[in-house]
């Protein structure tokens, strides 16, 4: 059956997903709000300061070293002996919130039924700063059918918008890896600590910022009209769209400050992709049934079209970098891609 229906791309099964609709009766509105968080349920056991140590100096015992090397931070003498630090909850050791709230309007009569519905989401992250995937969306459909019940049509629709700005580092990593006596992670005044060289802080990649929105539109309609009896004429039809644009953005500062970097060496980028599509199936039915005996025809068609567009640009040294989200202000730029994919697909069915 759904081959007969949905030609060669139903040969393997159709899922049907029927969206909520408005009851019969009068106009309702429904409000729905949650709230919940959540955090690393459990921690890796890790050695405390004197086991860590004691680790330590018996590695290089064994390796017959007596004079721990410069690059020996830790147990030279550079290091706070005395500091303990637990890395797991000073960096993925915060509390992670999710809220959700929706608001729907829906009613029904006789002929026609509605259904309005627009809700907002906010997720945040268990790192030690201000990230988060918000989602905002808006959707809705409509029914209607004749009172002799010959024509028909129902419509939905959507709209979303969706940003994110998580980091793109891995601190768990340096959470499990971090000496127990490795420095604080920020210097008396508040700025970030590299221990006069000696200290690579994670917490630099937050000095970096990535970024992305996305707008998604979709759209279906459906038509069905009796011409005559048991000849029925359908037509469905949608069409989908999806921008996505990104930025990464890589400044100076992410650097020891010893290294003397400038922002002549701050790095941006930005890609777009965009991808839309449409598709028709207009499709005709006929059915005679006589005593013990039904006979049924469809002839259909499907029609499909995708357009898929990629580009980037990277731009290397600014002036400063309060300019690097233009990138026409770099001293270099580079693109390296600007792609325009196609896609068409025909079909008919009987």
């Amino acid at each position: 059956d759904a081959t007969s229906i949905y030609g060669s791309r139903g040969a393997n099964g159709v899922i049907l997903v029927t969206t909520k609709k408005g009851k019969k009766g009068s106009p309702s509105v429904m409000i729905n709000s949650t709230y919940g968080y959540s955090e690393v349920a459990s921690h890796m056991q890790m050695m405390n300061t004197q086991q860590y140590l004691d680790m330590r100096k018996q590695a290089f015992s064994n390796a017959g070293v007596t004079v721990y090397p410069a690059n020996a931070y830790d147990v030279n003498g550079r290091w706070d002996q005395n500091r303990y630090t637990d890395w797991q909850k000073e960096l993925i050791g915060d509390r992670a919130s999710h809220r959700t709230v929706q608001v729907s309007v829906s009613g029904a009569g006789e002929q026609s039924s509605f259904l309005i519905s627009a809700q907002n989401s906010k997720q945040t992250t268990v790192f030690p700063s201000d990230f988060s995937y918000k989602t905002n969306q808006i959707s809705s459909n409509f029914s209607y059918q004749s009172e002799n019940k010959k024509f028909s049509i129902s419509n939905a629709n959507s709209f979303a918008a969706l940003s994110n700005n998580v980091v793109q580092a891995d601190l768990t990593n340096s959470a499990l890896n971090l000496s127990p006596v490795a420095p604080a992670l920020y210097t008396s005044t508040g700025e970030l600590n590299w221990e006069g060289n000696t200290f690579t802080n994670p917490l630099a990649s937050l000095k970096g910022n990535y970024e992305n929105q996305t707008y998604q539109f979709n759209q279906n309609v459906n038509l069905a009209y009796e011409f005559f009896p048991e000849l029925f004429f359908k037509i469905n039809s949608g069409i989908n769209y999806q921008s996505l644009e990104e930025y990464l953005l890589r400044p100076h500062t992410m650097s020891n400050p010893s290294f003397g970097r400038t922002s002549s060496e701050s790095l941006s980028s930005k890609s777009k992709n965009d991808v839309f599509t449409y598709v028709i199936e207009p499709q005709v039915s006929w059915s005679k049934t006589w005593g013990d005996h039904k006979l049924s025809s469809l002839l259909g068609a499907s029609f499909q079209q995708t357009v898929n567009k990629t580009s980037s640009i990277v731009g290397v040294g600014f002036s400063s970098n309060a300019l690097m989200r233009n990138l026409s202000a770099a001293i270099t730029k580079n693109i390296p891609q600007d792609i325009r994919n196609e896609y068409r697909y025909a079909s008919v069915f009987a």
